[in-house]
């Protein structure tokens, strides 16, 4: 915060050494439609090399309907990385941004009122990470 602050009043920031030796970055991606829509696929079309992958990628589990509602959670795709240095990390953030696709359907909001009784599935609390098992979120 006291970095921002130093830039954004004008004044050359004092960085601490990094204890890690490592930085951070974070990509967000768009829904490719606007909320709601379905979920129908997320994978990559052009996977990156090991050094290049983002430790985590979160969002709707595919088959999961994103709800007409704002924030973190509701993004197309989240992903974090770390690497030995900001070139290194906005490199993996270039090669992420350009090879995951998240492919998702419109909803019909428009349509008659459904009335009481009828069930919708809502997004799951649970963010899918690629590459590891997901339990079915209840609809």
């Amino acid at each position: 915060m006291a970095a921002a602050a130093d830039i954004q009043l004008g004044r050359v920031p004092v960085l601490p050494t990094l204890k890690t030796g490592e930085v951070g970055g974070y990509l967000l991606l768009p829904l490719p439609v606007p909320a709601p829509c379905l979920v129908e696929r997320a994978d990559w079309t052009a996977p990156p090399a090991e050094e290049r992958k983002p430790y985590a990628v979160l969002h709707v589990p595919v088959g999961q309907r994103v709800p007409p509602i704002s924030g973190y959670e509701h993004v197309g795709t989240r992903f974090r990385f770390r690497g030995p240095s900001t070139a290194a990390v906005e490199d993996a953030i270039e090669t992420s941004a350009n090879g995951f696709r998240l492919t998702c359907t419109p909803l019909d909001v428009t349509g008659p009122d459904p009335g009481p009784n009828r069930t919708t599935s809502t997004a799951c609390p649970t963010p899918h990470r690629i590459g590891k098992e997901h339990t079915p979120c209840p609809s």
